[in-house]
């Protein structure tokens, strides 16, 4: 059975905080990358879309995650090596390295779309194609060769198709900076190679993932977050061939293939849109009909990806095919589902670790007594945290609302050079609103986190 997803920390975790930061790093989720990918694809996504702040804002926040993520990865290849070689091996985990590729690919299109910087999408795209030579077969070696193996129904998950993703990552990233009016050739054949065999990849394991579906106990448990990567890697794959088919005039390779592109890309959009449903029916099973709890977990990060990839990859398909035009709506509509997981995800992880920083600030307290039997200080305690968890749900709702009503100002007022132009437009009233919205929401999330955190302190400190 793959692993649940893990509950916020609790008073037995009460650890220092030097061993907390220990802990955090040497049990670092590979997958963690993902955020990179997210957050990325939705800043492209932004941009595609004419919301260029927010786009760069995106931007900004992924060159941070993605630099924190890269110092915790190399402190945790050098401090904890057993550790990483474990993960390796996984079935479970091992396919989160993955992410690494896709990262580095998605950064590097990022600095050319936003920071008009081509020279660090071939660094970016350099590193991408080195990590994918790393892992693909290094993995994939490990695995098979591995002695000890779990049961099928046990190693097998969407978190597999992740490596389709990688692979399909490089000719997105590569095909950015070519020019079509110059002899790219031998780039173009390489890069072509790459879509095909992330296609074949794709074949395989999809197979066994829909066999495990249909052959298997298949328990709430099981359907994780990653599951959402099965239409990520078709929206991805459509995304690159639309991505060929731009480069492709002129070419004497492509030319002749063109019809094969234009085929096998729709054939991979439309998968992905078949997986939508699919995935929205398990989901509500999942959570409405058998009440597993939504809790946070960086495996989500690979739910939020797939819903800006598929966005992007619409608004490129509406570019070189001739498609009807409401399929610019879907890819909006996309959008704003995309920036609203992806918010709930960082307030989610952001939560995550305020929580257990407070448990590890907690233990390190040496003047902590805990007074046994104040049931009434308990009762308090118990209040303020049933009030804190109020008003971040609050906070939460006010702050999506608010993000959407800007994408939706955006779509329909268009974003404006200087943000500062807002203020004198009269058109912008939704603007202001969305501010209010997000920045009121902020304040009562915060405020809401922190009566939550302090009634789980008391709460501890007077159940001793």
């Amino acid at each position: 059975m793959i692993q649940q997803e893990a509950e916020f920390p609790s008073k037995k975790d009460l650890v220092s905080l030097p061993l907390f930061i220990k802990e955090s790093i040497s049990k670092l989720h590979p997958v963690y990358f993902a955020m990179v990918m997210a957050t990325g694809i939705i800043s492209i996504n932004f941009e595609l879309l004419g919301l260029s702040q927010a786009a760069i804002l995106l931007f900004i926040i992924n060159i941070i995650i993605y630099s924190s993520l890269s110092l915790m990865f190399l402190g945790r290849i050098f401090l904890f090596t057993s550790e990483f070689i474990k993960d390796c091996s996984d079935h479970q985990r091992s396919p989160g390295f993955f992410t690494l590729v896709a990262a580095n690919s998605v950064l590097g299109v990022q600095c050319y779309l936003i920071a008009d910087s081509p020279q660090m999408a071939k660094i970016f795209f350099g590193l991408a194609v080195f990590f994918w030579i790393i892992t693909i077969y290094s993995i994939f070696v490990l695995l098979t060769v591995k002695r000890n193996k779990p049961a099928f129904d046990e190693g097998i998950n969407g978190g597999w198709l992740v490596s389709i993703v990688a692979t399909q990552s490089i000719p997105v990233a590569g095909l950015i900076f070519l020019n079509p009016a110059e002899n790219n050739e031998t780039m173009l054949f390489i890069l072509t190679s790459f879509w095909m065999c992330g296609g074949m990849l794709y074949v395989w394991i999809i197979s066994i993932i829909f066999y495990r579906y249909m052959f298997f106990r298949f328990d709430p448990n099981d359907l994780m977050p990653p599951y959402w990567v099965n239409m990520g890697a078709m929206a991805i794959s459509a995304l690159a061939g639309s991505l060929l088919l731009m480069k492709a005039e002129g070419s004497a390779l492509l030319t002749p293939l063109l019809p094969f592109i234009k085929g096998l890309t729709l054939m991979s959009w439309a998968t992905a849109t078949w997986w939508i449903p699919m995935l929205l029916v398990l989901g509500i099973w999942r959570h409405g009909i058998r009440k597993v709890r939504i809790t946070y977990s960086p495996l989500y990060w690979g739910l939020v990806f797939p819903l800006g990839m598929y966005s992007v990859s619409t608004i490129r398909l509406t570019q070189i095919l001739a498609v009807p035009e409401w399929l610019i709506l879907i890819s909006k509509i996309f959008a704003v589902f995309a920036i609203s997981a992806w918010a709930l995800a960082f307030l989610g992880m952001f939560t995550r670790v305020l929580h257990a920083i407070s448990l590890a600030l907690h233990a390190d307290s040496t003047e902590v007594k805990f007074l046994r039997g104040s049931q009434m200080k308990i009762v308090i305690a118990e209040n303020k945290i049933k009030r804190g968890k109020k008003m971040v749900i609050y906070g939460l709702v006010m702050i999506i609302t608010g993000i959407i009503l800007y994408c939706i100002n955006g779509f329909i007022f268009g974003i404006q050079t200087e943000i500062s132009e807002y203020f004198t437009n009269k058109s912008s009233l939704i603007f202001y609103v969305s501010l209010t919205c997000i920045l009121g929401g902020t304040i009562l999330w915060i405020t809401g986190l922190m009566k939550y955190l302090n009634g789980i302190m008391e709460q501890y400190q007077n159940e001793g």
